[in-house]
């Protein structure tokens, strides 16, 4: 079951107790709940980093990982274009972090 029949379904499950649909509110947290479910399944099946997490959309699911082995040579080049946005910003940090996500949907595989 996809996350828009889940919702559609959690909808008429509440129209039908409660006489309401559900508010975006609800909505927001159906969707965590079955992400995380999706998460925690996908994680027990592939065996993946923790650090790939699964977002629930409407169309599809979209697979978030983390990038963080760089070559010094990388991290120079990022860490220069991230202190060049600061200050384009009128931040001028002493120091900073920062980490990169990369949200994707991967190619079907043909059999």
């Amino acid at each position: 079951m996809n996350i828009t029949k889940v919702v559609d379904e959690c909808d008429a499950r509440r129209l039908n107790e409660e006489g309401v649909g559900l508010s975006d509110a609800l909505v927001n947290i159906i969707v965590y709940a079955y992400t995380e479910g999706v998460n925690f399944a996908y994680a027990q099946k592939e065996g993946v980093k923790p650090e790939t997490r699964v977002t629930a959309s409407k169309n599809d699911c979209i697979k978030t990982t983390s990038l963080s082995d760089f070559s010094k040579q990388d991290w120079e080049l990022l860490s220069e274009l991230v202190d060049n946005n600061l200050r384009e910003m009128d931040i001028n940090p002493a120091s900073f972090a920062f980490s990169i996500e990369v949200d994707y949907t991967e190619e079907e595989r043909e059999s």
